[in-house]
């Protein structure tokens, strides 16, 4: 109700300027169909918790800061993201069967 009700004031295209809005839209969404397919929030309660941080100034200006820092933060994150992506692969190689002995 309340996305509508702003709609109708600042009008669609300066509602959907703002990214915060954008994705709080998507949130509401997904809720809505969820709850119209499963007539529960099972699948979507993990993203309450993003309304009411996209409600809140403070929210909004957390994911304003975060949008910016992430091209940044790729550069050494996906570096580490794949190490972490190898070792995990090294390990199940090199222990598997040590962890099956182990349980027997």
């Amino acid at each position: 109700f309340d996305i509508a009700l702003k709609m109708s004031y600042e009008g669609i295209e300066e509602y959907f300027s703002h990214d915060w809005q954008q994705l709080y839209v998507i949130v509401v969404i997904l809720c809505g169909v969820d709850l119209m397919f499963n007539k529960c929030t099972l699948y979507t309660n993990p993203l309450r918790p993003v309304v009411g941080v996209l409600r809140a100034r403070k929210g909004r200006r957390f994911f304003e800061v975060l949008k910016k820092m992430m091209p940044g933060m790729t550069h050494s994150l996906v570096p580490l993201l794949f190490f972490i992506v190898i070792v995990m692969v090294a390990s199940a190689l090199i222990f598997d069967n040590t962890i099956q002995e182990l349980a027997s």
